[in-house]
């Protein structure tokens, strides 16, 4: 059993649609800590898989200049990982409404000191400093 066998990988599902959506699942699905458990267009088609409980992830893609909301609140009746948008084009807009809308907290001093990812918790997390 190889390293990687030994590891959790993180795994993802793909919604929606945006320029060079494909390219990123792509090759985020080449990543050997990364498991790419399916995609689809349209969220409604994504509910079984969604509810199902065993993603760590989500990347919903939008090809609109505002945040997704209608889309977001339909994943969000189905899981509670976390969800990534991908834009194609101007993220400000998107980014802005998702922070007045409370959908994202600015970054603190403490939190920037610390990373956030789509891991999946049972995983240690890395540090630099050597354990006692």
């Amino acid at each position: 059993m190889s390293a990687t066998d030994d590891t959790l990988r993180t795994r993802l599902y793909f919604t929606g649609d945006c320029d060079g959506f494909p390219e990123l699942r792509d090759a985020l699905a080449q990543h050997s800590e990364l498991e790419v458990i399916g995609s689809s267009e349209h969220v409604a088609q994504a509910t079984g898989v969604l509810a199902g409980g065993h993603l760590d992830c989500i990347l919903h893609a939008t090809r609109s200049e505002t945040f997704p909301a209608t889309e977001i609140a339909a994943i969000r009746e189905q899981t509670r990982a976390p969800v990534v948008v991908v834009a194609s084009g101007s993220a400000t807009a998107i980014l802005e409404e998702a922070l007045e809308r409370g959908r994202l907290r600015r970054p603190s001093a403490a939190a920037s000191s610390s990373t956030t990812s789509c891991s999946r918790s049972r995983r240690p997390p890395m540090s630099s400093a050597p354990s006692r």
